[in-house]
C-alpha cells in the first residue's frame, strides 16, 4: 500500500530561510535541505511567488499563500463550509461509496442511455427526450 504524505504549506519562517537562501547565493536543493522540504517544494514556491522582475520576496509569497488559502478551498470545503456559504443543507457521500449516492446513480445511468457523453441537454424539450426514449424501447 502507497502512503502519502499529506501536503502542508510553507510557513512563513520557511519562507524567510529561502530568501535568505537565495541572498546567500544556495542552490534550491540545499535550501530545500536546510528547511526540510523536497527540492520540487522550493522551485514550485519561487515558480508560484515571483515578482514581475523574477525576485522573491518572502512577506509578499506568504501573503499571497494566505489569500489562495482563503481564496480556493480545495480539499478543505467541507459540508459544513459549503452549507455556510450556499445556507443551505448538503450532504457529502463518502469516496467510492455508490450505495449513498441512490438514486441520482440510476438516473444518470438512464440519461446516458439516451443522450451519449458530449451531448448537450440544454434546449432539448420534454417532447424530444419522450420521442428519443419511445425509439430506443
Amino acid at each position: 500500500m502507497l502512503l502519502m504524505k499529506k501536503y502542508k504549506q510553507l510557513t512563513s519562517e520557511q519562507r524567510y530561510a529561502i530568501y535568505l537562501g537565495l541572498e546567500n547565493g544556495d542552490t534550491q536543493r540545499t535550501i530545500a535541505s536546510l528547511i526540510g522540504v523536497s527540492p520540487s517544494a522550493v522551485s514550485r514556491e519561487l515558480q508560484r511567488n515571483k515578482d514581475k522582475r523574477g525576485g522573491y520576496s518572502w512577506r509578499l509569497a506568504h501573503e499571497m499563500a494566505m489569500e489562495r488559502r482563503e481564496r480556493l478551498p480545495g480539499n478543505r470545503a467541507t459540508p459544513e463550509w459549503i452549507t455556510e456559504m450556499l445556507e443551505a443543507p448538503v450532504y457529502f457521500t463518502d469516496p467510492y461509496s455508490a450505495w449513498q449516492k441512490g438514486s441520482i446513480e440510476n438516473a444518470n445511468k438512464l440519461i446516458r442511455q439516451y443522450i451519449p457523453k458530449g451531448g448537450v441537454l440544454q434546449g432539448l424539450s420534454t417532447r424530444q427526450i419522450e420521442a428519443d426514449t419511445a425509439q430506443a424501447e
